[in-house]
């Protein structure tokens, strides 16, 4: 049951970043007919990078226990940290990369 729990929180380092950059896109690009870029791209690199610290800093099992979540009482709190910034982020660089439309 121990290793069943830690996958499920594993599992949730890194889901919640990925939805909430899946959202953030469709809600700021939408149904915008665009050619599709070939190897990472600007979400792939927010999701590794938010969901390796998420993990590496707020993970909290009987596995691992990330480096500030020792510091506040051992709360798992790293898919919820790590949904904020994702979203935050990848709506910030995408805002910042986007062409504005020519008038």
């Amino acid at each position: 049951m121990d290793f069943f729990e830690n996958f499920l929180s594993f599992f949730a380092h890194w889901v919640l970043p990925w939805c909430v950059i899946i959202l953030v896109h469709w809600f700021i690009i939408g149904k915008k007919e665009l050619k599709t870029q070939s190897g990472i791209t600007l979400g792939g690199w927010v999701f590794l990078g938010v969901s390796i610290l998420s993990v590496l800093l707020f993970s909290a099992n009987s596995l691992y226990t990330g480096l500030l979540s020792a510091e506040i009482g051992g709360l798992d709190i790293g898919p919820y940290i790590g949904f904020v910034v994702a979203g935050s982020l990848y709506y910030l660089l995408l805002r910042l990369t986007q062409p504005k439309p020519v008038r």
